[in-house]
């Protein structure tokens, strides 16, 4: 008897890890089932509501508004006058204005462009002559532009006038100030900040006479600020090729 029941144990510890064992693979194949089922898509007919909502959600929210700036005024005020005093169409093109600083990575060339726009969409007292020799910041146009100059198939006028210059400094943080106050209690607590400050944005530009490469002895104001620094550099600029080109004119 004694060694039938040290025969019988290993047998039923046996049965046991067995039934262990199709318990738990039973649950391995439950929760595959139910993660299979999860990564099955839905039919078309049912997640049809919920993906005609995309289209109406991807649209924006508001419409596309004309850029407006400080000087925006200032501009259109200079169209009028030149289209009053009827100057003539002026050629001029400019230099890629640089960040020295590395802090205002703006498209400065780009903003230029547009000022001069501005100021001659009544006049047309600007066309800008777009054309670019760095290889880094040519594109498909500039490209077929060099293949047709090439083959004498187009030709180029020249510019009377360019703008060159760089953003020269940034100073941060000029001016600070900071005011807060806070209740703190058992339960509840209350706090208020309030920062403030200031940055001047050193910009410098020149105009130059294109047929000669030299720059044009012109006052402009300082422009030391974030904002306006482009602005009234723009609008003097403007000024002082209305003055070469009417200098130029009468010398001719």
């Amino acid at each position: 008897m004694t060694s039938n029941h040290a025969v019988q144990r290993p047998v039923t510890q046996g049965h046991d890890s067995q039934g262990r064992s199709m318990r738990s693979a039973l649950l391995l194949l439950a929760a595959a089932s139910l993660i299979a089922g999860c990564a099955t898509p839905l039919s078309h007919k049912e997640d049809a509501p919920f993906q005609s909502y995309a289209s109406a959600n991807d649209h924006p929210a508001h419409r596309p508004s004309r850029s407006m700036s400080s000087f925006s005024n200032s501009l259109a005020c200079m169209d009028e006058m030149m289209s009053e005093a009827e100057v003539p169409t002026t050629l001029i093109t400019s230099k890629f204005i640089a960040d020295y600083t590395g802090r205002v990575p703006v498209a400065a060339k780009e903003m230029v462009i547009t000022a001069l726009s501005q100021m001659s969409r009544r006049s047309n007292a600007f066309r800008y002559v777009d054309f670019e020799v760095d290889i880094a910041r040519q594109d498909t146009v500039q490209n077929l532009s060099t293949i047709l100059l090439n083959n004498n198939q187009m030709e180029l006028q020249r510019p009377a006038l360019y703008v060159s210059g760089g953003v020269s400094f940034v100073d941060q943080n000029v001016i600070s100030t900071r005011h807060g106050a806070g209740i703190s209690g058992q339960r509840v607590e209350i706090g208020y900040d309030r920062n403030r400050g200031a940055t001047i944005v050193g910009l410098e530009m020149h105009l130059g006479d294109f047929r000669t490469r030299t720059i044009i002895p012109v006052w402009i104001p300082p422009t030391k600020s974030s904002s306006a620094a482009l602005g009234r550099g723009w609008i003097w600029l403007a000024a002082s090729a209305l003055t070469a080109c009417n200098s130029t004119s009468a010398a001719t």
